[in-house]
């Protein structure tokens, strides 16, 4: 073996996973807990909160002080509700507790199952610690030799060190095989998850064993009467359970990928893609394939030869990823409400536990689509395709999230029936802020052309040659003889018509704070909307039109988050021009053209009179309309990259129409700076609402390269003219758009 470069570790999207199996512990304790609850202190719960409605009641007499009523039903009742929340965070901790035993116990009883094992020659320890060290690992593992009917080789930590247990046919493999076995290995160590992977494989023997305690108690107390409340209680419980595994399957899988990524970096890629070649084929069945934890072969080697297949988060786990913060939001916030009961702190409850699901998505989606950029490619790379079936999977998952809640009191009702605008307008928005992060990302993952390089094409620093990587071989079973297969091994060469793998240099991941904390904004953003678009209101009440369009006024104009959304759309703006690059300024021009288009039509087209605050109405839709012109404008023709560009360009559509109204008619104004915050922030409000509506199509259409030259100045006037266009058809509506309510 030659001696070899150090290779650094690419950015890894499982840790998010990781995150995610935790969350399904602890949901299924607290779940199991308030079961636990019911069983063992619900009746004195009942009792004593229907004695403190009524001591209430006495105290404060007047049926219309609700207010200090309701603070002396809670300081009366906090025991109670602080006993509830306590079962809830032991039954969490004890299933994590468990948990954690299983992850202990399950390494060592694999090496007890595996039987005995001795050490490997001097030569092979010597080539394995050569490779740990090239791989970035401080620390070499100890290398073991299996028994003779070991079939593949594995990485385990158990008794105080990391172990590679190898099959003894290894020993008969060329050396550029084995090398490829021993990186592929010592990349799982490299990775740091060792440990985390049997946390995620307890997971699925933990629950069953915490999840049937209630039943146990309740058979103990004859209380299994209740066999509809039974079997919803098993539904769910089995529901989370399918929600591990499929969590489980994905980080097996993901990290073999990766795994075998960081192997072809360090220069063992054409090796391992020959091994992976030679494997036995999956077993048959359509049903086992789905449900397999390892990759099939044949998809490894796809992505071996070309990472940008390499999605950043599967299809699978964004929606349990989305399931999972819908369960937060809502069961967790009855958790947090009962705990903080009575303290300064119980105004927060709601905001705690959404701030929980917020970041939840953001370090599942929003890092995994950082990552899957960083990784994917070199500017010169081919772009990867737009995650469809994950866009598809956020919004399902967050809709089954809050139709199978296990606080299903949490669900609006309207009458008594399911409020279904909950279940459109939530995943709608969550799916938009998706598609917003996608973008952000996409501003920052590939500038300059996008083309395959072809095989003969310099590669960049840090990369392995294709004739090192991908250079077909033939395949060499593991346990077949050292001679034959030395003979059958052709002379290297590239590989012709194969994309050659284009590796980011270190550090390409490394502006993670900045996404993490963005996607968090945006997901908070777009539950906060989503929620309370889902709450019907009396427009009538309000002078506002029903229908589509006063929902636009509830979201956009008359939104309490109004400010703080146009914050977020400002911070959104100034992430994308750091993204952009030099193409910024381009980008800002073309928005600068269409908001000027749209202030001509606002300022020469002929509208009938209105009453002085509508004046201020039009002005508003003016801004918005050219922005989300642009929107719709450049997400149309580029998909997530043109969304990207419009994160910049229609802020600075919507603030040049603003700009140009206050500069008009500044001297008019009693207080300029409340008429520039008014400006400045309901057209960006309105801005933010549309991008959410249409923001999902950024993970559905294919992104496509920008313009140049004068095609980029033709799109800017394409803009301006869409933004005149949607401009003026808004305000030759008559007062439709605004909120007289005609």
């Amino acid at each position: 073996m030659t001696t070899a470069v150090p290779v650094r570790r690419p950015p890894s999207a499982t840790r998010g996973q990781y995150l995610l199996v935790i969350v399904v512990l602890l949901l299924a304790g607290a779940f199991a807990g308030r079961v636990g609850h019911l069983l063992l202190a619900g009746e004195e719960w009942i009792a004593t909160t229907s004695a403190c409605l009524s001591s209430a009641a006495e105290i404060v007499p007047d049926p219309t002080a609700i207010p200090e009523r309701q603070r002396v039903f809670n300081e009366c009742r906090a025991t109670v509700e602080h006993r509830l929340a306590g079962y809830d965070v032991a039954g969490a901790l004890l299933t994590l507790t468990l948990a954690m035993a299983f992850a202990w116990l399950l390494p060592r009883l694999m090496l007890r199952r595996v039987g005995p094992r001795r050490p490997v020659p001097g030569p092979l320890r010597d080539r394995a610690a050569a490779i740990a060290a090239q791989l970035g690992v401080r620390r070499a593992p100890a290398l073991e030799m299996g028994p003779w009917d070991l079939q593949e080789p594995f990485t385990v930590r158990a008794n105080g060190a990391t172990r590679i247990v190898l099959p003894p046919g290894v020993r008969r493999l060329p050396e550029e095989a084995l090398d490829a076995v021993l990186r592929h290995e010592t990349a799982h160590v490299a990775a740091g998850d060792v440990t985390l992977v049997w946390l995620t494989r307890s997971t699925l023997w933990a629950l069953p064993v915490m999840l049937p305690i209630p039943l146990v108690v309740a058979t103990i107390q004859g209380r299994l009467g209740d066999v509809p409340f039974w079997l919803e209680y098993l539904s769910r419980g089995a529901l989370l359970w399918l929600a591990a595994y499929l969590l489980a399957r994905g980080v097996m899988r993901t990290r073999e990928h990766e795994a075998d990524t960081h192997a072809a970096r360090a220069g063992s890629g054409q090796a391992l893609a020959a091994l992976l070649t030679a494997a036995p084929p999956p077993r048959p069945g359509r049903l086992s394939r789905l449900l397999a934890m390892h990759p099939p072969p044949a998809r490894r080697v796809a992505i071996l030869r070309d990472p940008s297949l390499l999605p950043g988060i599967p299809a699978v786990t964004a929606a349990v990823a989305a399931a999972l913060a819908m369960a937060i939001w809502s069961f967790g916030a009855t958790i947090v409400a009962a705990g903080l009961l009575a303290t300064p702190l119980e105004p927060y409850s709601p905001f705690l536990a959404g701030l929980l699901a917020v970041a939840l998505l953001a370090t599942t989606w929003g890092l995994a689509l950082w990552l899957r950029a960083a990784t994917s490619g070199a500017p010169q790379a081919p772009t990867p395709g737009p995650p469809r079936a994950a866009m598809l999977g956020l919004a399902a998952g967050s809709a089954a999230g809050l139709l199978l809640s296990l606080n299903p009191a949490a669900m609006l009702t309207v009458a008594g029936a399911p409020n279904w605008r909950q279940l459109i307008f939530v995943p709608l928005t969550l799916a938009g802020a998706g598609g917003c992060t996608l973008a952000l990302t996409a501003t920052r993952s590939r500038p300059g052309p996008w083309r395959r390089q072809p095989a003969s094409a310099p590669l960049p620093a840090g990369s392995v040659p294709a004739s090192e990587s991908f250079a077909p071989i033939e395949p060499v079973p593991i346990a077949a003889p050292a001679a034959p297969a030395a003979r059958a091994m052709p002379a290297r060469h590239p590989g012709a018509g194969h994309p050659v793998p284009q590796f980011p240099a270190p550090g390409a991941g490394r502006r993670w704070p900045v996404t993490a904390v963005l996607s968090a904004a945006a997901f908070a953003g777009a539950i906060w909307i989503g929620s309370v678009l889902a709450v019907p209101l009396p427009f009538a009440t309000f002078g506002l039109p029903d229908g589509l369009i006063g929902l636009l006024w509830q979201g956009g104009f008359a939104g309490e988050w109004r400010h703080v959304i146009a914050v977020g759309v400002v911070a959104f703006a100034l992430a994308a021009t750091a993204g952009l690059g030099r193409r910024a300024g381009l980008v800002a021009a073309g928005g600068l053209l269409a908001g000027l288009g749209a202030l001509a039509v606002r300022w020469l087209a002929p509208l009938g009179p209105v009453e002085p605050h509508h004046v201020g109405e039009r002005d508003w839709w003016t801004g918005a309309a050219a922005g989300f012109a642009v929107t719709l404008l450049l997400l149309g023709l580029r998909g997530a990259s043109g969304l990207g560009d419009a994160l910049l360009a229609a802020p600075v559509a919507a603030l040049t129409v603003s700009a140009g109204v206050l500069l008009r008619f500044l001297p008019g104004y009693e207080d300029p700076l409340s008429s520039a915050l008014i400006y400045a922030s309901r057209p960006l409000s309105m801005l933010a609402l549309l991008t959410l509506a249409v923001g999902a199509a950024a993970g559905l259409l294919p992104s496509r390269p920008p313009a140049t030259g004068r095609r980029a100045w033709l799109t800017a006037a394409t803009g301006a003219g869409l933004a005149a266009a949607l401009t003026l058809a808004v305000l030759l509506s008559g007062d439709r758009f605004l909120s007289a309510g005609l």
